[in-house]
């Protein structure tokens, strides 16, 4: 996905499915829905102990 050749409505249309269910799964504690769309490196980082310690 290029982002340079979106347009600012792609670029939202794309995101916001992504975000919602990261917020939604975030709210229910929920680690596997929450990290759905992230990378690797990204699950490497927000591994499940730090989702369950943010949250408390």
């Amino acid at each position: 996905m290029n982002f340079e050749t979106m347009s600012d409505k792609e670029i939202l249309d794309s995101a916001t499915p992504i975000m919602d269910n990261l917020m939604a799964a975030s709210t229910r504690i929920d680690y596997e829905a929450h990290v759905r769309d992230f990378s690797d490196r990204m699950k490497g980082i927000v591994t499940k102990e730090y989702l369950y310690q943010s949250q408390g």
